[in-house]
């Protein structure tokens, strides 16, 4: 499983970025997560729960929490705009984040206001000098104590935020998954080497993963195929068996079950865009932005409603 290394602005606890996101298979980061949908639809799997975004909504992901991310928009690309926050760098209540816990991971008592920041913080972090660092520090601060002023939380045990051997057992299972989803993958092999009974260790798996080991070792093989089939040459039935399927048909029933259409309709529709953008994460694929019509969005968005920018 990828731990995702965050690279902040500089000087500064968070970054903040716009993203369009295909599939982005399951990792897990020390920051708080918030994700708002610009435009389309996405659902982000997060243990055993899955949540249907759609545009408008905001997203909170605990640190550490394990999540996936699946586009399920029809005809339209999605647009999503991310802050992730670093509690170690924060200039007060740095354990903070290690303990707090929202009751909600849809966030909608502050929701205008939380969304207003996230778009000042984005179209200021284009200028340069110091002052431009101060009201990004000032927009952080204030977008925090909203945060907690406005949402519901509670403030958890420290010690409960560890990772545990459970934690670390999931871990073991996805990175073998994504090492060897090409080879023929059974729980038993998995829960031998775990020492654990197949029972347990399948529950444990569906509860922090949301689905099984099967349906999670396809997703892991479908990323990869979609990669193949999308920037490779690989005729259909070679793109299939070099991710892990024995069976063609199969492959493209997952294809049609996301898009619509079989894979060769697929690979052909996209012949005109990039699909995987060359610094997406591995297990993921990013699609194109454009970002000039995000941002004319965000000031439209903010002008109707008088807030200087």
């Amino acid at each position: 499983m990828e731990f995702e290394y965050i690279e902040h602005r500089k000087g500064l606890p968070y970054k903040l970025f716009l993203v369009s996101i295909g599939h982005r298979s399951h990792h897990f980061h020390s920051d708080m997560e918030i994700i708002y949908v610009q435009r389309g639809k996405i659902e982000v799997q997060v243990q055993h729960k899955t949540h249907a975004l759609e545009e408008g909504d905001l997203f909170l992901l605990h640190p550490y929490e394990i999540h996936s991310i699946n586009d399920v928009s029809l005809g339209e690309v999605n647009t999503l705009l991310i802050i992730q926050i670093t509690a170690q760098r924060l200039p007060m209540h740095k354990s903070l984040f290690s303990s707090v816990e929202f009751h909600t991971p849809i966030l909608k008592d502050a929701h205008n206001r939380l969304k207003q920041l996230m778009f000042k913080m984005y179209l200021e972090s284009f200028n340069a000098g110091c002052q431009s660092d101060f009201l990004l520090n000032g927009y952080l601060l204030e977008f925090i104590g909203i945060l907690l002023k406005y949402e519901p939380h509670l403030q958890r045990d420290v010690s409960s935020t560890v990772a545990s051997e459970d934690f670390e057992r999931i871990q073991y299972v996805i990175d073998y998954v994504e090492a060897n989803f090409t080879t023929k993958i059974r729980l038993e092999d998995l829960a031998n080497e775990l020492h654990l009974n197949k029972y347990y260790l399948s529950h444990l798996i569906t509860e922090r993963l949301g689905i099984n080991l099967q349906s999670y070792i396809n997703n892991v093989r479908f990323t990869h195929a979609l990669r193949l089939l999308l920037n490779t040459n690989l005729s259909i039935l070679e793109v299939a068996i070099q991710s892990g399927f024995s069976d063609v048909k199969y492959f493209n029933a997952m294809v049609k079950s996301h898009y619509g259409m079989t894979a060769a309709k697929l690979r052909k529709r996209s012949e005109p865009i990039i699909f995987s953008i060359p610094n997406a994460p591995v297990g993921s694929i990013h699609l194109p932005i454009n970002q000039e019509r995000v941002m004319t969005d965000m000031k439209y968005w903010l002008n109707n409603r008088n807030i200087v920018i």
